[in-house]
């Protein structure tokens, strides 16, 4: 906030290059005098506007309070100002605060005619169980500095309403548009009317695409206008709409209406995408009709049916003789035209459900052919919502090894939201940000990934009795019950309760079964985090006839006075493992730790307590600091500590020395902590030391708030910044379970080895972990997937000041790679010799010269062939999707392959085949005749 009456300074500032900026002229001017009623009023500087209109230049702003808009003139060559102020019920009465102002240019002032120009002003009416924000239109007076009175209210338009109901308002030339939007019908409607003066003459009618298709039929609420063009005869105007649509509309002023007509927008949702769901189009039948789906299993089985094949035989002789020989040489010849049937075979077709929580808005993506990018549909969700989610898929699989989906579940295109409108503002509702109150409307929407199409949608009342939603359990049914869905989910309170959404009796018989069959028969199991109080309990979900109940099983605390938690991850879903072990060098075999129960939470030690861990040593926290190794040897001290004599050495009548004290080791103040989240145990515990040694610098330098976490088979990688180093260190960690000599199996003889394995009773695993540096920041952390986990791996990194996706070979993360030159054994593997800092090239850089700015989330989805993996980055202004080979595209042919030239060698080869079987058996006739 800026104090209005503290005084302010107006310059002149050039633009001279791209980069460069030239201040001229400086004068300081005050603010205020009498009659001027701002005295010393504090400004919001996000609502600050400068204009210049009729020689002067004028300031407008909402005040902190947001009760008041604030105009200032500005007289350079006088050194004097006018300062007034106007209250939100003077503009309008109904208005309780005011949210954003849009003062006039001088280009849409100048082609106005007759009015110095106009003031969009919006306001907040809180009559309504929502706070309903209107805008409406003043003329502005340059000469004085004034906002008179609001233009065209009353019951002259409208149809007889006495209040303005407009959520924004245009005006050019005398032509006026309003945007209304209503709740009920869930549409905007467009009104357009001609004015003279300050009065309506008549209204006109509206037409055009913008008004026929986008505005009147889409659910679409305007928030702002922009006119970014003026003329008598027409208006260029910019729009954004609830959720993050920005439009450009185009109006054409005619004797007898106005057109307006959508020259093309913008879906700013993507900015900010918070989670991604991939769906598979390429396994998805095709309905009967639109009206009438049938079980998906169904489907399938029918469509395997000896009359189903041979009706699809006789449909696809028909569209072969009917035009497709045509297109089957085409190609045959040449590349696909648009890909999409390639991409369908290889399994690229993938739609991306993308969920922005923050604007409330749930877009689906195309990711397949030449309309990749392109968005298939869009889904308002409720903008009084706490949070959102997306729900798809099954508690666990039976062949993944690190949990995910079943068949059923993976290839289901289904899915399901859900959206907690709490009872009281600024409720959370959901434990795991911090915990809240419970009390409020938990919103359910069942929906069609693929197409948006909503099937089912309710809500259900969540007393406050049972807390906030502790933990969210997908559940998947194989089939279809009467007017349900498909995706389901358990929900477990904080009070232990578990609910079902939706609550029916066919959702609580699938979460039976799940309880009866999940992990293999050995139960459900859940865990809670409360980020805030540094909990994470373990529960196991039971089922009774009084209904179902999370029994806890095993809990682990972080002290939130000595430390925080940063980051939480979980193992990848539907990843698949080639091996269970690795052969090294010499043929023996490192077992991989599988577990698919795990679970990292970073945490951050508190400042409060690195301050009493710099001072004295207290008791409490010196057991503490010596429990993670803190204390002891170490480099450090002072410069003439190198220059003291070896230990007995000394001058005729001298003293023998004393031994130097050992200097304090630093601090570690980051911790990586990997859990299993059936029995609530550490499995194991690295620390960092990421803080200065200077005790100065130490309270100076900045927490931490985020560290990207990856966890991908045995393997966990982590980022961070280390102030001591001045660079990103990325941490490895890999878990093993044992190992395997090279002679433990044979034809007569296997190792003594558990075969079963269990959370509760199994060992803790072989930590193996090394620590790498890299000259650039790193926001978010993925890895490529394939479909049976053969390829090369890449690790994946969200890196740069810019912004780029870049990839590093997981073989050179390994924490094995010895320090000292490679044995044979270890050259045999493919180990090198270890080296502090990992190259970054442009070789193996996804993104190239695009810029990719603040992607927080890397995710990676299989194709149907192992060569590719779909990568999409996400979560800051720039979305970005690549297919990337890390093994290279050893199962493809590349688009540059040159079929024509394949094709005229075949057809050469047939040929010359056809005319050596002629020659042939003319010589085999003429022999026979001699």
């Amino acid at each position: 906030s800026i104090a209005a009456g503290s005084g302010m300074a107006v310059v002149d500032v050039t633009v001279s290059s791209a980069s460069t900026y030239e201040i001229g002229q400086g004068r300081a001017v005050k603010v205020g005098g009498e009659g001027s009623r701002l005295g010393g009023v504090a400004l919001k500087a996000s609502t600050m506007r400068i204009f210049s209109m009729a020689g002067k230049t004028h300031m407008m702003a909402i005040a902190a309070a947001a009760e008041d808009v604030i105009t200032i003139t500005f007289d350079l060559g006088a050194g004097a100002t006018t300062a007034r102020r106007t209250g939100a019920t003077e503009l309008h009465p109904l208005w309780t605060s005011l949210a954003s102002i849009h003062p006039p240019t001088d280009t849409v002032g100048a082609a106005v005619g007759g009015y110095d120009g106009y003031v969009t002003i919006a306001g907040d009416d809180d009559r309504y169980p929502t706070t309903r924000r209107t805008a409406a239109l003043y003329r502005f007076d340059p000469t004085i500095g004034k906002i008179r009175k609001q233009l065209y209210e009353g019951p002259s338009y409208h149809e007889g309403e006495e209040e303005n109901q407009d959520d924004a308002v245009v005006r050019c030339a005398d032509i006026k548009l309003t945007f209304e939007y209503d709740i009920k019908k869930e549409m905007t409607s467009v009104n357009a009317y001609r004015v003279k003066g300050e009065e309506v003459v008549g209204a006109l009618a509206v037409s055009g695409n913008a008004a026929t298709s986008l505005l009147k039929g889409a659910p679409l609420k305007t928030d702002h206008t922009f006119v970014l063009k003026c003329s008598p005869s027409g208006a260029s105007i910019l729009a954004t709409a609830t959720g993050g649509t920005t439009l450009y509309l185009t109006a054409t002023f005619q004797s007898s209406g106005v057109s307006l007509n959508l020259a093309w927008s913008a879906e700013e949702a993507l900015g900010a995408i918070s989670s991604a769901t991939f769906l598979d189009e390429s396994h998805v039948p095709v309905p009967s009709s639109a009206e009438e789906e049938e079980d998906e299993e169904e489907a399938l089985i029918h469509g395997l049916s000896f009359p189903s094949r041979l009706a699809s035989q006789a449909d696809s002789l028909k569209s072969f003789l009917a035009g497709g020989v045509a297109t089957y040489l085409r190609n045959a010849l040449f590349s696909s035209g648009d890909g999409k049937s390639r991409d369908a075979a290889f399994g690229f077709s993938k739609v991306a459900v993308l969920l922005n929580a923050r604007q409330h808005m749930l877009v689906g993506s195309e990711l397949g052919g030449r309309a990749r990018g392109a968005l298939r549909w869009t889904k308002r969700l409720d903008p009084s919502a706490a949070w959102h989610r997306v729900i798809h898929g099954g508690p666990s699989a039976r062949t993944g090894v690190n949990g995910g989906q079943d068949g059923h579940a993976l290839h289901g295109h289904e899915i399901l939201v859900l959206s907690y409108v709490p009872a009281e503002t600024g409720a959370r509702g959901y434990s795991g940000e911090g915990g809240a109150e419970g009390a409020g409307t938990l919103r359910w929407t069942c929906l069609d990934g693929l197409t948006g199409r909503v099937h089912h949608e309710s809500k259900i009342e969540l007393g406050g009795g049972g807390g906030g939603v502790a933990q969210i359990v997908p559940l998947h049914s194989p089939h279809h019950a009467a007017g349900e869905c498909r995706q389901m989910a358990a929900l477990v309170r904080e009070d232990d309760s578990v609910g079902v959404v939706p609550d029916t009796p066919h959702a609580r018989e699938v979460l039976g079964e799940a309880i009866r069959t999940a992990n293999g028969g050995n139960g459900l199991y859940a865990h809670t985090l409360n980020r805030s109080a540094g909990d994470i309990r373990s529960l196991r979900i039971e089922s009774s006839e009084a209904g179902s109940k999370a029994m806890l099983v095993g809990e682990a605390s972080f002290s939130p006075d000595k430390e925080r938690v940063v980051s939480v991850a979980y193992p990848r879903r539907n990843e698949v493992i080639q091996s269970p072990a690795t052969i090294l060098g010499d043929d023996s075999l490192l077992l991989k730790y599988l577990n698919p129960h795990l679970c990292v939470v970073v945490t951050e030690a508190t400042p409060a307590f690195l301050s009493r861990m710099g001072g004295d040593d207290d008791e409490e926290d010196g057991g503490f600091h010596k429990a993670l190794g803190t204390e002891g040897k170490g480099s450090g001290g002072d410069s003439d500590a190198g220059k003291t004599k070896p230990l007995g050495v000394t001058k005729p009548g001298e003293e023998s020395p004393s031994a130097p004290p050992p200097a304090k080791a630093p601090i570690p103040s980051l911790f990586v902590n990997v859990l299993d989240t059936v029995s609530g145990r550490v499995l194991h515990r690295a620390s960092h030391s990421r803080l200065p040694d200077n005790s100065d610098s130490l309270a100076s330098t900045k927490s931490v708030t985020n560290v990207p976490v990856l966890i991908s088979e045995n393997w966990i990688v982590y980022a961070f910044p280390n102030a001591r180093t001045q660079r990103t260190e990325l941490g490895v960690l890999t878990l093993h379970e044992g190992m395997i000599d090279k002679t433990g199996i044979t034809m007569t003889s296997s190792p003594d080895q558990d075969l079963s394995f269990s959370s509760l009773t199994s060992p803790r695993p072989i930590v193996l972990s090394k620590t790498y540096g890299l000259q650039v920041p790193v926001k978010a952390l993925g890895i490529t997937t394939t479909r049976g986990g053969i390829s090369v791996k890449h690790v994946l990194l969200s890196t740069g000041v810019k912004g780029s996706v870049s990839a590093v070979d997981r073989r050179t993360l390994d924490p094995r790679r010895p320090t000292g030159e490679p044995k044979q054994s270890e050259k045999a593997e493919g180990l090198i010799r270890y080296f502090p800092l990992i190259p970054l090239t442009t070789k193996f850089t996804p993104s190239y010269d695009l810029e990719v700015r603040d992607a927080a989330v890397i995710e990676s989805a299989a194709a149907q062939v192992e060569s590719a993996s779909l990568t999409l980055a996400f979560g800051g202004p720039d979305v970005f999707y690549a297919r990337l080979s890390p093994s290279r595209g050893f199962d493809l042919l590349p688009d540059s392959f040159n079929r024509p030239l394949l094709s005229v060698v075949v057809l050469g080869l047939v040929a010359v085949v056809v005319a050596l079987k002629g020659m042939s058996n003319k010589k085999m006739v003429a022999v026979g005749w001699t």
